[in-house]
């Protein structure tokens, strides 16, 4: 799992994790090779939002996007072993 930030938007992302809207994709970035979004778990743990990433091998870079409410928060590819993917709106 990969926490979210910075905590200004973990803090707007937080309380719609229940809305019906809220979808979470994730894309890999894999020498050069880029996937397709894949939908995504997101967790309130301690005070933060995390993001389960599955099918991640060490090397690749990520990218969030978050939908919800109308509203989308993107992070550029970064790569897993960041403290925090940063997702703007």
């Amino acid at each position: 799992m990969i926490r979210l930030g910075p905590v200004a938007a973990a803090e707007q992302i937080g309380p719609l994790l229940d809305d019906p809207s809220f979808i979470c994709t994730c894309q890999t970035l894999r020498a050069a090779v880029q996937s397709g979004p894949r939908k995504s778990a997101v967790f309130p743990i301690k005070g933060s939002v995390f993001v389960q990433l599955r099918g991640v091998a060490q090397g690749d870079l990520v990218r969030i996007t978050i939908f919800a409410r109308g509203r989308t928060w993107r992070s550029d590819y970064e790569s897993v072993d960041t403290v925090d993917v940063q997702v703007k709106e």
